[in-house]
């Protein structure tokens, strides 16, 4: 008998879970040490409290019903509470016991289990579950096997219509109206036998009520040691999405029959434009030559009449004659010109030639036009090495003619004109005539490459047709160079003229 209390007794003090015997009034009688650790306090502390000082107030009520219980069947419990720890923090138990007679008294015999690790897993779960109610996705737990549902947070809830307890007898393909099982089985087939960690796929579910919702599905399979595989998916409703995909979509079809409307009326006008433009340019050429015969007509017949007039009246009106009909001749050829760069029926013999020998070529015509007016002509280039460059040596002839001729004409008294040049990076000859005339205000500067704008100069007495500048250009840029100007009021005006080295 010695040997069983004693058994018994170490037993008792060895369990891990709390053991206590208090009296109906709530005095501590016995103790463990498992009950003592469990409220941070010795053996002895314990013994001096009594049941009440362990327990907080608002479980007393709860405490007396136990009681009442214990009265009634003999026992209490089970029932989870919470006992006031030595720090100060609550410690949360589950008890029972029952009662216990000893020596005619009858005593309370409790056991009492630390369920502090179990609540705060359970403080996770439902910290974790009520997060994902907050989500704005939805949320679908199923298992791997029989495909139902067994936990849905409430976005997914209000997604389809289904109460809870309906959600936990259906299946994902339950609510996919164009998915059936075998189809949805194929589906998750690769994450089950581990070919891919997560699919991501679109579909329709259906609402209780019928209506049609489209969604983004990014579906996971879980697999832990200790728990049934199953799936979770996380899904998006993506109506806002999916008509923002069909605005665009019908946007950029309205866009892009817009543009295609917008291209065949700008081809069918840039025809009419060509169309147009080779009807002027054919009446350009062939009033120029109409036009040449009589000209060259009156010019001979002037001529004459200057040859053989007695009278000097005569003569000085005939000269005025040969002048006018010189000048128009001069128009004609150039209108002529211009025609032929705009319709492209410009041909263009490109070669190497000497830099050196155009420019004094030139010089050399330009020269009675820079004695008439008493203009300095600095040249810098001529008693440089000579550089070959690629043009069409005609036509690079006529446009540093027609730039010197303006440089002297619009230059001032007893001026001068500079003549440089260098070499760019882009293999591009840079060869520069610079006057000392007025220069030119920023609104001439604009108006100067059009055709027929002599910018300000068609009242004064300087001869000109306003189109030398706008062929010479066209001649530059067919040879694949490049004729630009700068110009500050009374300081004169540079035209650059690059054109590529050989």
């Amino acid at each position: 008998m010695d040997n069983s209390e004693d058994f018994n007794r170490i037993l008792f003090e060895s369990l891990p879970i709390g053991l206590a015997l208090t009296r109906l009034d709530g005095t501590i009688v016995d103790i463990n040490p498992a009950f003592a650790e469990m409220l941070g306090r010795t053996s002895e502390e314990v013994y001096r409290l009594s049941y009440w000082d362990i327990t907080p107030a608002e479980f007393k009520e709860e405490e007396h019903r136990q009681l009442q219980s214990l009265h009634a069947f003999g026992q209490y419990g089970p029932y989870e509470k919470e006992y006031l720890h030595a720090d100060g923090h609550r410690v949360p138990v589950r008890l029972q016991g029952r009662i216990l007679k000893r020596n005619g008294e009858d005593f309370i015999w409790s056991s009492i289990e630390d369920i502090t690790i179990t609540k705060l897993a359970e403080r996770d779960v439902n910290r974790f579950k009520a997060t994902l109610d907050e989500t704005l996705d939805c949320v679908f737990m199923f298992k791997s096997d029989s495909l139902k549902f067994f936990y849905v947070n409430q976005g997914a809830i209000k997604q389809v219509g289904y109460d809870l307890d309906e959600m936990m007898d259906m299946t994902p393909f339950d609510i996919k109206p164009e998915i059936n099982e075998a189809q949805f089985r194929d589906i998750i087939a690769p994450l089950v036998e581990g070919n891919q960690k997560i699919t991501t796929f679109e579909t329709i579910h259906e609402h209780k009520d019928g209506h049609r919702i489209p969604v983004e599905i990014f579906l996971q399979y879980i697999q832990l040691s200790n728990e049934e595989p199953h799936f979770i998916a996380i899904v998006r409703d993506i109506t806002e999405r999916k008509q923002a995909e069909h605005i665009l979509q019908k946007t950029n079809e309205e866009l892009e029959e817009r543009v295609q409307q917008r291209t065949a009326e700008y081809l069918q006008a840039k025809e009419e434009a060509e169309r147009a433009n080779r009807a002027k340019s054919q009446f350009l050429s062939s009033m120029s030559h109409e036009l040449r015969t009589p000209l060259n007509a009156i010019l001979g017949f002037s001529q004459l009449i200057e040859m053989d007039a007695k009278k000097e009246i005569v003569r000085e009106n005939a000269q005025e004659i040969i002048n006018g009909g010189n000048h128009l001749l001069e128009l004609i050829n150039e209108v002529l010109d211009l025609s032929k760069i705009e319709s492209g029926n410009v041909e263009f013999f490109i070669q190497s030639h000497s830099l050196n020998e155009n420019l004094n070529y030139a010089l050399c015509m330009i020269k009675p036009l820079v004695d008439k007016n008493s203009i300095q002509i600095i040249d810098n280039v001529s008693s440089l090495p000579d550089i070959d460059i690629n043009v069409d040596e005609r036509r690079f002839k006529q446009v540093l003619l027609n730039i010197l001729s303006n440089a002297i004409k619009y230059n001032s008294e007893n001026g001068k004109v500079t003549i440089d040049c260098s070499l760019n990076d882009e293999n591009m000859l840079c060869l520069s005539i610079v006057d000392s005339g007025e220069g030119l205000t920023p609104e001439q500067h604009d108006s100067l490459f059009k055709p027929f704008d002599r910018a300000g100069a068609e009242n004064s007495h300087i001869e000109g047709t306003g189109l030398g500048l706008v062929i010479s250009r066209g001649y530059i840029e067919k040879m694949g160079g490049q004729l630009t100007v700068e110009s500050v009021v009374g300081k004169g005006s540079c035209f650059w003229i690059k054109v590529p080295l050989s």
